[in-house]
């Protein structure tokens, strides 16, 4: 897991104290993980919707899977319970002559995919793609869209290590809350 160069989300959009905008990358810069690699990226897709829920959030999850693609990743961004988020985010893709369906991707299809509090949802890619929309999606729900381009939002060092070291403060601590035996009741 990596927070995202350029994030989306601030804490004034989102009502969190630590960074809400992270990529799941698996190491191998693969276009496709590997299936034991999908599987440990979507465990920590669920420990970080887990820990967005916990915190008044849900946890969004798109990625676009092209044979082109340089690598694999998965970018969580938390957005705000009471945001719409199936209703935008089917408008935004018809917008774009795309039709958002709530299924899963097909074996080799060249598709995005956007997984929403109310399930997964998957556009077949055309030969020429806006690689950001769903980025612009989330920007437009959260009333953001001056950071619909990562590039006009990057951090300095020093702010992007003070983000990594709050998640990674907050992630872990409740990372091992949850994975750790309750010694009263533990054999």
């Amino acid at each position: 897991m990596a927070l995202a160069k350029g994030p989306l989300t601030t804490p004034e959009a989102t009502g969190l104290n630590v960074p809400g905008h992270v990529l799941i990358i698996p190491i191998a810069h693969t276009p496709v993980p590997s299936a034991s690699e999908t599987e440990e990226m979507e465990s920590l897709r669920l420990k970080l919707t887990k820990f967005f829920e916990a915190r008044g959030c849900h946890a969004v999850t798109f990625e676009m899977h092209h044979s082109d693609a340089i690598h694999s990743h998965w970018q969580v961004v938390a957005i705000p319970k009471a945001k719409l988020l199936e209703e935008e985010f089917i408008k935004g893709f018809a917008e774009k002559n795309m039709m958002l369906e709530k299924r899963d991707p097909g074996a080799s299809e060249e598709y995005c995919r956007v997984v929403l509090p109310t399930g997964v949802y998957v556009a077949t890619l055309p030969v020429r793609f806006d690689l950001q929309l769903p980025r612009r999606i989330l920007a437009k729900i959260l009333g953001l869209e001056e950071r619909n381009d990562w590039r006009g939002c990057v951090q300095t060092e020093d702010e992007e290590r003070a983000d990594a070291a709050a998640f990674r403060q907050a992630f872990e601590s409740e990372d091992r809350e949850v994975t750790q035996p309750d010694p009263e009741t533990s054999v």
